[in-house]
């Protein structure tokens, strides 16, 4: 049966298209959560060094290790506590410091003598500003060129196939990036740029459509919902790869892109699955349209 005849869903769990749509929000938020990669992969060989777990690295010689941290932490902790005042002259000083500690005491000598070189290389990417924007320039792209062409698709097919295809597309393409796409900008420019951009814009039009097909007596507040999972997702995935749980600085870039990528394919199908139109002349519990304004014409 197509999904724009009339749904199996219970007029009474219409609710549960709301949660379909946020569980499929709250994946496609993510791409405004990129902020939490770019300076991962800018990083060169020595802030890599200083970013990243002892243990991802492949650290042979955490003495020496422990003491370069603990000298990086002197020089950071002055220049925080320069940063907190208004002495330019102090605070050029420290930046310099820091500066100069990353240029003579994290050479690659240095780097080849207390980290497993393979190790090490796998979670440098050294990208410049500029790549890392044409990556998320390129996600934006695709997410509006796409989403023009998804809304035509979900008005012929119905919402759940259009956004079922949205997920599989996006969590490939997270999924791929991180077990294929190495540390060059190429590859994730066009698996994470691309690929995750054109998912997320066959994603989007459908939850919101379906609900406010649902939820006419409420079409304002299910819409704010809608968008508000969508601004609430860009939130929770850089906290995931930061400060709540550290994937980037636990388990690198990569398989960070991996693990969102899991994330998206799961949370998206199964928000796709929960998706339908409502039958024809479909109208809540009472519920009517409203009139238009002055009410109609009396006939003469």
């Amino acid at each position: 049966m197509s999904e724009n005849q009339p749904a199996a869903t219970p007029a009474g769990n219409r609710w549960l298209i709301v949660v379909g749509a946020l569980l499929i929000q709250l994946c496609l938020g993510a791409i405004y959560g990129w902020g939490a990669f770019t300076v991962a992969l800018q990083n060169k060989p020595a802030d890599v060094a200083l970013a990243l777990d002892a243990e991802l690295l492949g650290v042979k010689d955490r003495a020496a290790y422990d003491e370069m941290k603990k000298e990086f932490a002197a020089l950071d902790g002055a220049l925080k506590e320069a940063g907190k005042g208004t002495d330019a002259e102090a605070i050029a000083k420290a930046k310099s410091a820091v500066a100069a500690f990353k240029k003579e005491r994290l050479t690659d000598a240095w780097i080849a003598q207390t980290f497993d070189e393979t190790k090490f290389r796998k979670q440098v990417f050294a990208f410049s500003g500029t790549e890392t924007q044409w990556i998320f320039s390129a996600g934006l792209a695709a997410f509006a060129l796409v989403m023009i062409l998804a809304g035509r698709w979900q008005d012929k097919a119905g919402p759940r196939i259009v956004a079922l295809t949205g997920g599989i597309v996006l969590g490939s393409g997270y999924l791929l990036a991180g077990l294929i796409g190495g540390t060059s900008f190429l590859p994730i420019l066009v698996l994470v740029g691309l690929v995750g951009g054109a998912g997320i814009g066959l994603g989007y039009v459908c939850p919101i459509a379906a609900s406010v097909k649902w939820f006419p007596d409420m079409k304002g507040f299910i819409t704010g919902l809608a968008v508000a999972g969508f601004g609430a997702g860009a939130f929770i995935f850089v906290k995931l790869a930061g400060e709540w749980a550290n994937l980037i600085k636990m388990h690198g870039v990569s398989h960070t892109f991996v693990v969102f990528g899991i994330i998206f394919l799961v949370g998206v199908v199964v928000g796709a699955l929960l998706l339908s139109n409502p039958p024809a002349g479909y109208k809540p519990a009472g519920w009517n349209p409203p009139q238009p304004a002055g009410g109609a014409k009396k006939a003469v």
